[in-house]
């Protein structure tokens, strides 16, 4: 089993910003489940993602536009 982290933990680093504002890229392995059959499925893997957040009491209208970065 590799390293185990919990959730707060995650999206802690998840969070992090730059000294300009800009998210910092992050990596990740989750394993999908399948809750039918208990049982675990494939091993996905994220590169240099970043986490989505909305600018402060700014609604986004295009999530697409968002989405597509």
């Amino acid at each position: 089993m590799k390293n185990v982290i919990l959730l707060s933990k995650v999206l802690e680093n998840m969070r992090q910003l730059d000294k300009e504002g800009n998210p910092i890229p992050f990596s990740m392995e989750v394993r999908t489940w399948n809750n039918q059959n208990k049982m675990g499925g494939k091993l996905k893997v994220y590169e240099n993602a970043v986490l989505c957040m909305p600018k402060e009491k700014e609604k986004v209208r295009d999530w697409a536009k968002v989405l597509s970065v």
